[in-house]
């Protein structure tokens, strides 16, 4: 049983308009949490999804006569939230994501819903918090955004982007996956990663000593992927360092010619996967794999490598 977590509101939670700051106030609940339900069938007029699965892992309850679409999900990639299991194949979602339209019936935080320029924005909101590429595959930052904390105790985050027009989104803080699924191929770099500074200690607190033991190579790192990443590898469980993150999801994901079953398979030699797809001739993490490993991933993580 997960317990309602009491709100800690910032003060721009505060700031925000009555609509606005209700619709924030239920991001990161249970779908069966009675305010949700009010919500969603009360102001939208819509159905609450009773669950989601491994297939269905989220679900969307979109109202764009109330400017609101949500996201329901079991699946946020936070320690804080947990799946909650219904019946053997089902989970409770929590609300996870919602888009914010100008049907909403008032500006947030000041912000014109018609604002035509990042000038715009900044007038309201001051220098943006940063910016972005479009799409995971470029690297050219053209989205300005400001981001904003509305509840620490649930992690929800208010963020408006401008990129040719005004995007608002709330969300409950969430990682990105990068190998949701681990194998021998995770527990190798898990344990490449240890020995090169890559991972942030401080994801890991119940398991320090065993991080330390792989970092030592007195452990292996599919021990550590075992017994700390239950739920897989998350790009938050790498150093906070800029641009690692955006290098680990692309060669994780195979993107922009960066891929790391193309790379152990230069390694390791290729073989034919369970699924027939090929995959390297690799059946355990040992240290003299990752050994054999290390050259290669030496220069795709060079930039940010700490022996």
């Amino acid at each position: 049983m997960v317990a309602a977590r009491k709100p800690e509101p910032t003060p721009v939670m505060q700031k925000l308009g009555p609509k606005t700051q209700r619709l924030a106030s239920i991001l990161g609940r249970r779908a069966d949490a009675p305010e949700v339900i009010a919500y969603v069938t009360e102001v939208l007029g819509k159905k609450v999804p009773p669950s989601t699965s491994e297939n269905t892992d989220s679900v969307n309850v979109s109202a764009p006569k109330h400017g609101v679409e949500l996201v329901f999900s079991h699946d946020i990639l936070n320690d804080a939230y947990p799946p909650i299991p219904k019946t053997a194949k089902t989970f409770i979602p929590y609300v996870s994501y919602a888009w914010v339209r100008a049907k909403i019936g008032e500006d947030v935080l000041g912000v014109p819903w018609k604002v035509t320029s990042e000038a715009e924005v900044t007038k309201v909101l001051g220098p943006p918090t940063g910016r972005q590429a479009a799409f995971a595959t470029e690297d050219e930052l053209t989205v300005s955004y400001w981001a904003f904390s509305l509840d620490t105790a649930s992690h929800v985050e208010l963020k408006l982007s401008f990129d040719e027009s005004l995007t608002v989104t709330l969300a409950v803080k969430s990682a990105g996956a990068l190998s949701r699924y681990p194998d021998v191929t995770t527990g190798l770099f898990v344990g490449y990663a240890a020995t090169r500074g890559l991972l942030d200690t401080s994801r890991f607190p119940a398991h320090r000593e065993l991080l330390a033991a792989v970092a030592k190579r007195e452990a292996k790192g599919s021990e550590l992927v075992k017994q700390a990443l239950p739920r897989g590898l998350w790009d938050d469980h790498l150093r906070d360092a800029p641009g690692l993150d955006q290098l680990a999801w692309r060669w994780f994901h195979n993107m922009n010619g960066l891929w790391i079953t193309a790379d152990l398979i230069k390694t390791f030699g290729k073989r034919a996967g369970p699924f027939g797809h090929d995959e390297p001739k690799l059946d355990d993490d040992t240290w003299d794999a990752v050994g054999k490993a290390a050259p290669l991933l030496d220069k795709r993580f060079a930039a940010w490598l700490s022996r």
